[in-house]
């Protein structure tokens, strides 16, 4: 599998159709749980969709680079005793990756990593993580795909962290999967 953590010049330079967020929920197979939104005939087209037909979204992509915004931890940071530490530079304390729905999104993210690593894909695949923090309401996971996507547009909005700048051992998704771990952080994309 070819998956490297893109950078803020790779995704300001990506072909605008080879660009897709996800947000993703884990839920029942028919529970439309995830958010998936890419551009097409120059605007943004989201959608829901369950888990497992997001998996194969991704497995089934037809180009030779898909350029992937995933809304949720593609790193994870520990301190220096091995427990979980939130993301500090920009993490809300009340959605640490490890705590409640963080884990669960987490988890579904390594799952989906490990499908595509297991599926055999031969595109580059090149990853960014989104981070939505949220206050008040919930809006569906299309909208938030999406949200992602047009920020992502936004160069001000893609940030490029470094490991030094967290407190502790930090472990990207690669590590999980049995890959080689990248040297760099996949860039994070905020709404600001």
């Amino acid at each position: 599998m070819h998956i490297f953590n893109g950078t803020k010049s790779l995704l300001n330079n990506a072909n605008k159709e080879n660009i897709v967020a996800l947000d993703i929920g884990f839920a029942k197979h028919e529970n439309r749980s995830c958010g998936v939104a890419l551009w097409k005939d120059d605007a943004i087209q989201s959608w829901n969709s369950p888990y497992g037909e997001l998996i194969s979204f991704c497995c089934d992509w037809p180009t030779e680079e898909l350029h992937l915004i995933v809304e949720a931890p593609l790193f994870f940071v520990f301190d220096y005793n091995g427990n979980p530490a939130g993301r500090m530079l920009f993490e809300d304390p009340s959605h640490y990756w490890y705590l409640q729905a963080g884990v669960t999104v987490a988890f579904s993210t390594l799952n989906l990593f490990l499908e595509l690593s297991k599926s055999g894909i031969t595109y580059r695949l090149f990853v960014y993580e989104g981070y939505l923090p949220h206050f008040g309401e919930r809006q569906p996971h299309a909208l938030d795909a999406a949200g992602l996507l047009a920020a992502a547009m936004r160069k001000q909005n893609i940030i490029q962290y470094e490991r030094t700048e967290f407190k502790g051992i930090v472990r990207s998704i690669h590590y999980y999967i049995g890959l080689a771990e990248m040297d760099n952080l996949p860039p994070v994309i905020q709404p600001l």
